[in-house]
Formats: C-alpha cells, structure tokens, sequence
C-alpha cells in the first residue's frame, strides 16, 4: 500500500518552531557557561587573592629575616659574654695555677694571653668571631688527642709555650726572622708529635 504524504498542516505540527523568549538566559543554564559580567568579577576576586597571598608571603618572608636578625644577635651578645668571662677566668686560673675547671675554652684564651707575654704583643685576631672558630678548634683537639682530658691538654700546652719562649729568646738573641705560634698550628697536628717524642724521652730519663 502505498505511503500517505502528510499535509501542510501535519508537517507545521511536527515541527517546533518556537524560540526561547531569552536565548542569554537558555544559555545561561548550560553547566560550563559564564556570563561576561560574571568572569570579569571572577577574575577581579582572583587577582586580588593572589595579590592578598602576595603581601602576606611577603610578611611572612620580612618576620622570618626580622626573627633571624634578633637571633643572630642575641647570640653574638652571648658569644661576646661568654668570651669576657672566659678571659677572667683564665687569669684567675693563671694567677692561682688552679686548672681544676679549666675547659677547652680556657686553652684558647690562655694562647691569647701566652701570645701577649712571649712575643710582647696582643694577639688581635683571637676576636669574638675568631673566638668562637678557635674555642671549636680546641674541643676538637682535646677530645682527638687527649680523650678529652685537660690536665694532658695543659701538660701539651706547658710543653709547648715553653719550648716557644727558648725558641724565641733564641731568635732574638741571633738576630734570626721571628715567627709566632698559630691557632691552627697550636690545636693541629704539627706539634703533638714532638710532644709525645719529648714525653717518652722524659719517661726514659725518670
């Protein structure tokens, strides 16, 4: 049987011909559409959080440096403290001959004061910084040589400006070239062997 061929009318019914009243407001309800007015002020609360993050960052940044800045301070005064004491009471130690509570510190302000009396003059690099490396230096020596023990420590260095005071008096009486301990040399390896070879030779003698 042949197919009926719809009229005019059928075919306007089949069709929908209507427009939305607002085409923006269809578009408006699509899930990833944003209104031009909407992205400008999305933009504008975006830029001014990263701005926000920005300056707090920042603050962040300046308290951090501000804090170090007070520490490094405040460490610098007990650095500074620590080196007056010390030197006190290397000369309470010195007058009295007393080492009972000598520490490795002690050693470092005692080469200062040893530096003075042997070669008549102040030993101006042992400051405050100079200090601290040295103090570390002496620690270190002490406890690699002596397994921590002041009373060899101190035989070492009594050993040593003595043997120093001849070598210079010596010098100055044959018009030779003056040299001067180090800090490095004094808490190094250059004179521990001597002093040992000096120590059996002593034991050997008794």
């Amino acid at each position: 049987m042949p197919r009926r061929l719809l009229t005019e009318e059928e075919q306007l019914e089949m069709v929908d011909t209507t427009l939305p009243p607002n085409l923006f407001d269809t578009l408006a309800e699509e899930e990833d559409f944003v209104p031009p007015e909407v992205s400008r002020e999305f933009k504008q609360l975006i830029k001014d959080r990263e701005e926000k993050q920005k300056r707090e960052a920042e603050a962040r940044i300046a308290r951090r440096k501000q804090s170090k800045k007070r520490r490094a301070s405040r460490a610098k005064k007990e650095v500074i403290a620590l080196f007056d004491a010390t030197i006190v009471e290397t000369d309470l130690m010195y007058d009295s001959g007393d080492w009972t509570d000598a520490e490795p510190r002690h050693l470092v302000s005692l080469f200062g004061k040893m530096h003075a009396k042997v070669y008549g003059l102040a030993f101006t690099e042992l400051d405050e910084n100079g200090w601290y490396q040295a103090v570390a230096m002496a620690k270190r020596f002490v406890e690699a040589e002596f397994s921590g023990e002041m009373d060899a420590a101190l035989d070492f260095y009594q050993w040593l400006w003595t043997e120093e005071t001849r070598k210079h008096t010596w010098k100055i009486q044959n018009f030779k070239p003056l040299t001067r301990l180090s800090v490095y040399a004094t808490f190094g390896k250059k004179y521990i062997t001597d002093y040992r070879l000096n120590i059996a030779h002593r034991q050997r003698r008794i």
